[in-house]
């Protein structure tokens, strides 16, 4: 039942709502038990709903990053990386952008979870700036201008 629960499913989260609501009208005694056990559900979703997003955000950003290293390998002028690395970011925020709209409440929430997958992204290429050879630094700095222009 608390597999249920986790999965949002509305229909079972609406049924444990008035089931919780009769009961507590019919057993008075048992109003702060129940209060309890929807905060601790409310709270087990908040958690799980987070942990799902930081997984997702976490392979979005694994996939960008090795395409990026590929990109970066493959290639023979800094033109064509330049062109492949801004290729893999935009795919990146097309992403994050879906992400954010499809987990995200209002327009407000939406811009925090793609500012947030953008951040995630941008800590990644910074890590990685600094492991690799200086010729292709310039690429990546490409790339932190690409990730920081809107489009």
């Amino acid at each position: 039942m608390l597999e249920n629960i986790t999965k949002s499913n509305v229909v079972t989260v609406v049924g444990i709502g008035v089931a919780a609501a009769v009961l507590s009208e019919l057993l008075p005694n048992t109003r702060p038990l129940i209060k309890s056990a929807i905060q601790l559900g409310l709270d087990l979703l908040t958690e799980s709903e987070a942990e799902a997003e930081a997984d997702l955000i976490r392979s979005l950003v694994t996939a960008t990053m090795r395409g990026i290293r590929d990109d970066l390998s493959d290639s023979a002028s800094e033109a064509e990386s330049r062109k492949a690395v801004r290729h893999r970011i935009d795919h990146f925020k097309h992403r994050a952008r879906v992400h954010a709209r499809r987990w995200g409440g209002d327009q407000h929430d939406q811009r925090r979870r793609y500012t947030r997958h953008l951040a995630r992204l941008e800590s990644a290429l910074a890590s990685e700036k600094s492991e690799i050879e200086p010729s292709d630094r310039r690429v990546l700095d490409y790339a932190f201008e690409a990730l920081s222009a809107e489009a």
